[in-house]
């Protein structure tokens, strides 16, 4: 077993009048750890998926989240591949409802079968990163902030419990940018 760190970064970009005028962006470690045993030759799968929803005029809120798996002999590339972009567009149905219909919960509709397959796999990895575009107080001027992490994934751990946990983390950090750059609640829960 290996103890695996995870990844964090943090971005702001500003704009006046449709131009650039500052950049500000971070990256390192998370301090988050999960123990995996790393069987090393093993095939991997990943997959990615993102929206952007529009909040109001000209704001939008970007969320993409991303999956990575290895696995072993017993499973198969296609039951895999199948079962992490099953994972992932259902976790982007979740975080699409929490943006357009706060505190509605949704409840994702994935099989036994793609459950065990995801919980079977070893040295995983999510991916969450939230973004947000706003207007600020002055006219023309808008500014994005962006938030994301890659955490490991305990061997045999509840993959949705680690999503959710990741999930709601980011959802604050990002609210409080939406606070700082709005100056009110956040539109994102």
């Amino acid at each position: 077993m290996k103890e695996v760190e995870g990844n964090k970064f943090y971005s702001k970009v500003m704009k006046k009048s449709g131009a650039v005028v500052g950049r500000e962006s971070s990256h390192e470690g998370s301090v988050e750890t999960a123990f995996q045993d790393f069987k090393y030759g093993l095939p991997e799968v990943a997959f990615d998926s993102g929206r952007t929803i529009a909040l109001k005029q000209f704001e939008f809120c970007r969320v993409k989240l991303g999956i990575r798996l290895r696995y072993d002999g017993e499973l198969d590339r296609s039951s895999v591949r199948t079962a992490a972009k099953t994972f992932i567009r259902e976790m982007l149905k979740r975080e699409e409802l929490a943006v357009t219909n706060p505190g509605e919960k949704y409840v994702p509709d994935v099989d036994q079968d793609i459950i065990d397959i995801l919980n079977s796999c070893v040295g995983r990895s999510i991916r969450v990163s939230y973004g947000l575009t706003l207007q600020t107080a002055k006219k023309y001027e808008s500014e994005q902030a962006d938030t994301g992490e890659e955490l490991p994934i305990d061997d045999g751990a509840d993959i949705f419990l680690s999503f959710e946990a990741l999930s709601d983390m980011l959802a604050e950090e990002i609210a409080d940018e939406h606070r700082r750059i709005k100056g009110g609640p956040p539109l994102v829960p």
